[in-house]
């Protein structure tokens, strides 16, 4: 999409490639974008969707659906960091003439899908569980694997079922199993609808709580793995930019709110709320914000509050979970307030403030809020254990090494099974 030059074009033909201009409702086996402007969200989701990149790159960086795309070329020259944050491994180009061979290696590369909630792209912008799904794309990406996430309509697609690795984010639904694959479960959330003979459909389950881990190896026949939710801290790093707020929760509402904003609606604090299903008679509106942050401007309003605050579902929290806002917020440097759960003061290195109670959690913004170098001390603490022990690459490396016990040779294999497939 945009007008390929001589050196594209002639590149391409020389490959054999039959090249001619996107339409609208066409289904080539691939569409190159070209322009940072285009139209991409015309282009079937089945479609192998490649960018080059080869100047402007702050309007590519700006384009909505560039994470979205199966393979980002970039043009030796342009700084690739910023590209890293968005969709885990771009890969570098020489000429035009190494475009087909590029396209190649990604065809080899071993296929993960990673399914996830929400029916249809329209909304899934909003869901907590596409931006962790995207966080686990990119680093299988860092590892060399052709990564997709999927929407509970594309369940049943090609990709679905052309994966040789399908992952499930355990959500509201429960997308089929498809045959011939790997077939991975990661329960993050919702513990109370977990069922032990779902589970036992899978190779392998991983659990984000140690407590329910075990609970689970005992009702199940396959491998449990603990494995806790994570950060990227290419996207979540301390950055300024963000409204200064004093206090901050960002989640959507309940049907009776939140715990932790209905302790505090009716303090004389500034507090900000940014979220959905925020209705007037469970928040003022002058507390209402916005109704949604978008992912990579997350961190900067994570970094400019005093205090940001967490309360987690009852079952979550009695069997365990540890809320993703947490590694997020301590990533991007932010003191955070959390209700007390169960093994959170080991998980971050005693690096967050908790609260019981609604006269605690009040006690605790009393004592924290005035005092900035306490809130920076313990920030500190908090974010270098998130950065130590809590990133999507080691969980993913968690994932690889299961991988590899469960089929050997799995770990960096490309779809031939006779080499790596790497960047």
């Amino acid at each position: 999409m945009g007008p390929p030059d001589q050196a594209i074009d002639s590149a391409i033909r020389e490959a054999g490639w039959h090249v001619e201009p996107y339409r609208p409702g066409a289904r080539p086996e691939l569409a190159l974008v070209l322009d940072p402007t285009a139209g991409v969200a015309a282009i079937d989701r089945d479609v192998l969707r490649v960018a080059w990149i080869r100047d402007n790159p702050n309007a590519w960086l700006a384009a909505p659906w560039l994470d979205d795309l199966d393979l980002v070329l970039i043009r030796s020259g342009i700084d690739d960091a910023a590209f890293e944050a968005v969709v885990g491994a771009p890969t570098r180009l020489e000429s035009a003439a190494d475009l087909p061979a590029a396209v190649a290696d990604h065809a080899a590369r071993p296929r993960l899908a990673i399914q996830i909630g929400p029916a249809t792209w329209e909304g899934a912008g909003h869901w907590g569980d596409t931006a962790f799904a995207r966080a686990v794309e990119r680093a299988f990406r860092r590892n060399g694997w052709a990564t997709s996430v999927l929407v509970d309509d594309e369940r049943d697609g090609p990709r679905a079922r052309d994966a040789d690795v399908a992952l499930h984010v355990v959500g509201v639904r429960q997308p089929p199993l498809h045959p011939g694959q790997i077939h991975l479960l990661w329960i993050i959330s919702h513990p109370d609808a977990v069922r032990p003979e779902r589970c036992d459909q899978y190779d392998a389950v991983f659990v984000a709580s140690d407590v329910f881990a075990e609970e689970l190896r005992l009702r199940v026949q396959v491998p449990v793995i603990a494995l806790h939710q994570a950060t990227d801290p290419r996207r979540f790093f301390p950055e300024e930019g963000g409204p200064a707020h004093e206090l901050l929760f960002v989640g959507n509402a309940k049907a009776r709110g939140r715990p932790v904003v209905n302790a505090l609606v009716d303090s004389a604090w500034d507090l900000a709320v940014y979220g959905t299903s925020w209705r007037p008679e469970i928040l003022d509106p002058r507390h209402l914000r916005g109704e949604w942050i978008p992912n990579e401007a997350l961190h900067r309003y994570y970094a400019a509050a005093a205090i940001v605050l967490n309360d987690h579902w009852a079952d979550m929290r009695d069997e365990g979970f540890f809320s993703n806002r947490i590694y997020d917020a301590l990533a991007s440097g932010a003191f955070v307030l959390t209700d007390d759960v169960p093994g959170i003061e080991a998980e971050f290195g005693g690096g967050v403030a908790m609260w019981q109670d609604e006269t605690s959690l009040r006690t605790a913004v009393e004592r924290w809020l005035p005092d900035a170098a306490g809130r920076k001390a313990l920030a500190r603490r908090g974010r270098e254990a998130a950065l130590e022990h809590h990133t999507f690459d080691q969980r993913v490396a968690t994932i690889l090494d299961t991988l590899e016990r469960l089929q050997p040779g799995w770990r960096g294999r490309d779809r031939t099974g006779s080499g790596a497939a790497a960047n």
